[in-house]
């Protein structure tokens, strides 16, 4: 490897070659020839060549292989770095891409935070995905995604329970998301999740007109007019969330059970708590409808 024995001719033609057999879908024989020209010039185009290959194949690992590689050979270029990422972002390859960009100057480059930050949310590592985000948002060179990183540190927020900072993030994005379901999804949860059900009420009702096949905005929906002692609505939004959903799980059977409770219909309300038994005995919310349940029953 490494001493280039063929001639620029011959290296264009066999190029031509493995092109021709691409064009034909013939792809392994392309990679035969790609990888005849690497081990033979060492050169970085035929790494590039080769991921394209495998990941038209579907060969995503492989396809990962070659990107990082191809870019062990540009190790200052951060615009290289950029694109692999981006490309890593389509299969969400979250630990490839912190590790790509973590060595980059994100001084130069505030973006990088923004990614690496977004990527540590989907690895659910919300402190250092908190922690890139807040460096991306208080760059002292103009940012883009200024709304973009609010709205996913209200979701960070959410998550860790400072319900009011999260609505005071997401109110501040909402002229930018105003067009779609899932953001206003999410404001409705934590306005639910804050114990103002009435402005949880008028916000998933948004959500649901903008996607009405949404399906978690109808859960949402259902939680909320438990909470609001709506329990006929809240019926009605489980009965078109099964209809978009084929999921019996136990949030969906637990929120049921709760408006079977409100309902009094406590026979249908302890069929949907057994099925929640059987897999999470010990769910602390299964306990506490267990309970409702049990002196609910007792007082008829």
């Amino acid at each position: 490897m490494g001493i280039a024995v063929l001639s620029y001719e011959e290296k264009e033609s066999k190029k031509k070659i493995a092109e021709k057999y691409i064009a034909e879908n013939k792809p392994l024989h392309a990679i035969q020839i790609y990888s005849y020209l690497l081990s033979e010039t060492d050169d970085p185009e035929y790494k590039f060549l080769l991921a394209e290959i495998y990941r038209d194949m579907g060969y995503i690992s492989a396809y990962e292989k070659y990107l990082m590689a191809f870019l062990d050979d540009f190790p200052d270029d951060d615009e290289i770095r950029f694109e692999i990422s981006t490309f890593l972002m389509e299969y969400e390859s979250w630990e490839n891409i912190i590790n790509v960009l973590s060595v980059a100057d994100t001084t130069k480059r505030p973006e990088f935070n923004f990614m690496i930050g977004y990527a540590y949310y989907k690895l659910n590592d919300f402190k250092l995905a908190r922690h890139h985000l807040e460096l991306y948002l208080n760059s002292s060179q103009k940012i883009e995604l200024k709304f973009d990183c609010l709205f996913y540190l209200g979701l960070i927020d959410i998550k860790e329970g400072k319900y009011d900072e999260a609505i005071k993030k997401l109110k501040e994005t909402e002229f930018h998301f105003n067009s779609h379901s899932e953001f206003y999804y999410h404001l409705a949860n934590a306005y639910r999740l804050s114990g103002m059900f009435t402005h949880a009420s008028l916000y998933i009702v948004k959500s649901i007109r903008l996607n009405k096949r949404n399906a978690k905005s109808y859960i949402e929906a259902a939680k909320i007019y438990n909470a609001l002692e709506q329990f006929e609505k809240a019926e009605k939004h489980l009965r078109k969330y099964s209809e978009l959903e084929n999921n019996n799980s136990s949030e969906y059977n637990l929120t049921l059970a709760e408006t079977y409770i409100g309902l009094k219909k406590f026979d249908q309300a302890q069929a949907c708590l057994s099925i929640v038994e059987e897999d999470e005995p010990d769910n602390s919310e299964l306990t506490a409808l267990k309970n409702k349940l049990s002196k609910l029953s007792k007082a008829q």
